[in-house]
């Protein structure tokens, strides 16, 4: 499974959206098989996070728990990396991160999904998957 992020800019927000695309890879059957055994794995998109590269930079997101599955939700949750909230936005979301340097959280931001994602998929592939193949006769 690759993780391909998206980035958009606009008006000083960094938009990233992370999508989760079978392209072929030696497990992506075997995941199929997992996922639809056990469901697709969420992983925690919220919380506070260090730079993973020096550990110097912290961000925060409002909420500390907020999952997505991984093949199913991710692609469809855009997370914004902005300074403050733009004009004519009164709330903050739960995947908005108000940080002093968008750019920096959001590399990190992908840098420690990445982690995570990898961590979910070898919890499932540690997993055998369930085969029901045949079930007895019943005479009634």
């Amino acid at each position: 499974m690759q993780i391909h992020p998206i980035v958009q800019h606009l008006n000083s927000v960094v938009s990233v959206t992370l999508q989760a695309m079978y392209v072929g890879d030696v497990n992506d059957e075997t995941d199929k098989a997992r996922i639809a055994a056990y469901g697709d794995p969420k992983v925690n998109l919220a919380g506070t996070f260090v730079d993973p590269v020096g550990g110097e930079f912290t961000f925060t997101f409002p909420i500390s728990e907020y999952s997505k599955g991984i093949t199913t939700e991710l692609a469809a949750t855009p997370v914004r990396f902005m300074t403050q909230l733009p004009v004519g936005v009164g709330t903050q979301l739960p995947t908005d991160c108000i940080t002093s340097d968008p750019v920096a959280a959001a590399t990190a931001w992908v840098t420690v999904m990445e982690s995570r994602i990898g961590i979910k998929m070898d919890l499932l592939r540690a997993k055998t998957p369930i085969q029901l193949t045949l079930l007895p006769d019943a005479t009634v």
